[in-house]
């Protein structure tokens, strides 16, 4: 993750997720996504340690749902933009409690 995110953004540090969009928004159709995502597992496994109350898939799953915020054209550079997208996350991950959910990390 330290690599992509160095070699790509010029950011040197080691990070959850990283989020890369392709879609031209020049030529947007709402039925095409084109988005890659790289999730940290070990942030993750880290974070759940850390914290008793944080579950591994979960944190996993927040990830997933900050990159596909972040491509759908949420920031979170300053505090606003950091709480709006606190309150997105939440809004989501409150929806989706209790369904099943199966992907795997690669």
């Amino acid at each position: 993750m330290r690599r992509i995110n160095r070699e790509f953004l010029d950011h040197d540090y080691l990070t959850d997720v990283i989020c890369f969009n392709y879609r031209n928004d020049l030529d947007y159709d709402i039925n095409e996504i084109a988005i890659e995502i790289f999730i940290s597992p070990d942030i993750a496994e880290e974070r759940s340690k850390e914290d008793s109350s944080l579950k591994y898939e979960s944190e996993l799953l927040l990830y997933l749902v900050h990159a596909i915020l972040h491509a759908s054209g949420l920031n979170d550079k300053t505090d606003n933009e950091q709480l709006i997208m606190r309150q997105a996350e939440n809004r989501i991950l409150e929806k989706m409690k209790g369904k099943s959910l199966n992907f795997s990390i690669h």
